[in-house]
């Protein structure tokens, strides 16, 4: 079956082509669910708390998105047929948006 490629935002980063590094949202999250205070991210506490899940220092906050690798975008395809279908519901005044469905 012949399908084309396709181009869309990536869905992990949104296009920002960068993430949160793993270890800074789960400090994050902690720090949320205990109602954490401004102070104790100036107080040291922050480095006592990396230093306790293993960092000797505090890891960059952002790292490149692992499933764009920084691009922003990933590469998909589509089958003619469904191209054809996404297109006539189009005509139809479908806007063609959904989950799915690439990006216009």
């Amino acid at each position: 079956m012949l399908k084309l490629l396709t181009r869309q935002t990536c869905p992990s980063c949104g296009g920002a082509r960068v993430r949160q590094h793993p270890p800074w949202a789960q400090f994050w999250r902690e720090w949320k669910a205990r109602k954490g205070t401004h102070v104790e991210l100036q107080d040291g506490s922050v480095e006592r708390w990396f230093q306790s899940q293993g960092h000797d220092q505090l890891p960059p906050e952002e790292v490149l998105c692992e499933i764009c690798e920084g691009v922003g975008e990933v590469d998909g395809t589509i089958s003619v047929p469904d191209l054809a279908r996404l297109l006539k519901a189009a005509d139809n005044g479908f806007s063609g948006e959904g989950p799915g469905v690439p990006p216009r």
